[in-house]
C-alpha cells in the first residue's frame, strides 16, 4: 500500500505549491500562489508550514456517493421529497426538545427566554413530521422566500455601497431571485 502523500502549504503571504522548492528551500517565483487580500493569516501571524495528508480515494468515494444519491432523489423526486421534509422535521423536532430541556439545565437565567423559544422549534418539527406532504409546499414556499429576500439583498447592496466585483454581487442576486420565482 502507498504511504499517503502530502500538500505543504505556508498561509501567509504565499501558498506554495507541492514540489514548488527551488534551491536553498526558496519557493520557485513559477509555482507560487499570492493571494491578494489573505489579512486573516497575516494577522494570526500564520508563517509555518502545515502538513496535510492527501486522501483523495475517501473523496472520491464520497462524490460518487452523493453523485448516486442525487440522480436518485431527481428520479423519484417525490419520495425524496417526503424523506427530506421527515429528515427535517425530526430534527427539528429533536434540537427543539434538547434547547427546551438546556434552558431549565442552566445555572444562570439568562438568555433563558432565548433557549425556550427555541425549543418551541420542536413544535414545528412535530408539524412537519405528523403530515409531511402537505409540509413540503410550506418549506418550499418558505425557501422561495428566503431566496427572493436573499436575491433582493445581493441586489441592492452593490447598488447602495461601492464594492470591487459588484457586477458578480449584481448578478449573483438577479439570479437568486430568479431562482426564488421559479421556485
Amino acid at each position: 500500500m502507498d504511504s499517503p502523500k502530502w500538500v505543504a502549504l505556508r498561509v501567509g503571504q504565499h501558498t506554495v505549491l507541492p514540489g514548488a522548492e527551488g534551491a536553498a528551500g526558496q519557493p520557485d517565483p513559477k509555482q507560487v500562489l499570492t493571494p491578494k487580500g489573505s489579512r486573516m493569516a497575516k494577522q494570526a501571524g500564520v508563517e509555518e508550514r502545515v502538513q496535510m495528508p492527501l486522501k483523495w480515494g475517501w473523496l472520491l468515494g464520497l462524490g460518487i456517493v452523493l453523485i448516486l444519491v442525487g440522480m436518485f432523489s431527481v428520479a423519484v423526486s417525490v419520495v425524496a421529497t417526503i424523506a427530506s421534509v421527515l429528515l427535517f422535521g425530526w430534527l427539528l423536532l429533536f434540537t427543539g426538545a434538547m434547547e427546551a430541556v438546556w434552558a431549565f439545565h442552566q445555572s444562570k437565567w439568562s438568555g433563558i427566554v432565548l433557549h425556550v423559544v427555541s425549543g418551541v422549534l420542536s413544535v414545528a418539527g412535530f408539524l412537519l413530521v405528523t403530515n409531511p406532504a402537505a409540509r413540503a409546499l410550506v418549506l418550499t414556499r418558505l425557501m422561495a422566500m428566503c431566496f427572493m429576500i436573499g436575491g433582493l439583498f445581493r441586489i441592492v447592496t452593490p447598488i447602495v455601497m461601492h464594492l470591487p466585483h459588484r457586477g458578480w454581487l449584481l448578478l449573483s442576486g438577479v439570479v437568486t431571485l430568479l431562482l426564488s420565482v421559479y421556485i
